[in-house]
């Protein structure tokens, strides 16, 4: 067994049918690699915005220092936490919900949930560190939101393995630009996945295409991708305005021109 796409949707699956099955609150549930780095992080429609970052900063945590965050706060006094804190500019958290994620003796990477009480976080990364052992076959059912954000997802990775394209981050957001699901294929860079959830972001904000808002505001644009105006303002090619449950959707992993056409082919083949 090794940390791949597979094994994280696999781990979040087993979060999700935990909370589930024992009514707990809807929440995002993350899953990092051995350098913090995000493979797979999925949101269910009600789990608040605020969860995503908090989910994926409790993988990173984990990931990062190889310990549950339980474990961290028995050993690392307040002050140091702060000194880190500020350090790794707020990454670091020693909030329950995060756990190392743990194959044949090696921390390979973490597994954080946000969302729940403190305690109902905890149990939720733990079902999904089990989870990750489970043999048998198991499903879930989400809300329409993430469903077919998945079904995007899904038809997304079957175009690109199907017409041998360099493998892409994926990121899917509501209608407000936060994310219901963000996928790193395996081999693909760490980096291209925050360029996906900028492009998917700006196209949910401005309800165009995001290489298309240049049309609109191109006069106040401080640079060419627009970094003085918002972190997540991204104007070339890659994501694509939905405008329904789903918002938009951003790819990124080849050229700005090839993801564009990855997007708008797979929305085509599922008629949106």
């Amino acid at each position: 067994m090794s940390l791949n796409l597979d094994l994280a949707r696999k781990i979040i699956k087993a979060m999700i049918r935990f909370s589930i099955d024992n009514y707990m609150l809807p929440g995002t549930y993350a899953v990092t690699d051995s350098g913090g780095h995000v493979i797979a992080v999925e949101r269910r429609d009600s789990g608040l915005p605020a969860t995503i970052d908090l989910a994926i900063d409790k993988a990173w945590t984990a990931s990062v220092m190889r310990l549950s965050a339980k474990v961290l706060d028995q050993v690392i006094t307040r002050g140091e936490v702060w000194r880190l804190n500020v350090k790794y500019n707020g990454r670091m958290t020693l909030i329950p919900g995060a756990v190392p994620l743990i194959i044949q003796g090696e921390v390979v990477g973490g597994i954080g949930h946000s969302g729940e009480s403190v305690e109902g976080d905890e149990k939720i990364a733990q079902a999904g560190l089990s989870g990750a052992y489970r043999e048998e076959e198991f499903e879930v059912k989400v809300e329409k939101g993430l469903e077919l954000a998945k079904t995007i997802a899904d038809n997304t990775i079957n175009y690109v393995n199907k017409n041998k394209i360099r493998p892409v981050a994926i990121t899917i957001t509501d209608i407000n630009g936060w994310p219901l699901l963000i996928y790193r294929m395996d081999g693909t860079p760490y980096g291209f996945v925050g360029i996906s959830r900028s492009r998917a972001w700006t196209s949910s904000a401005f309800k165009v295409d995001s290489h298309k808002v240049v049309d609109l505001v191109g006069s106040m644009l401080e640079s060419p991708n627009g970094e003085g105006s918002n972190e997540r303002f991204n104007t070339t090619q890659g994501g694509v305005y939905v405008g329904d449950v789903i918002g938009a959707i951003g790819i990124a992993g080849n050229t700005p021109e090839e993801d564009y056409k990855i997007a708008n082919s797979v929305l085509k083949l599922i008629n949106f």
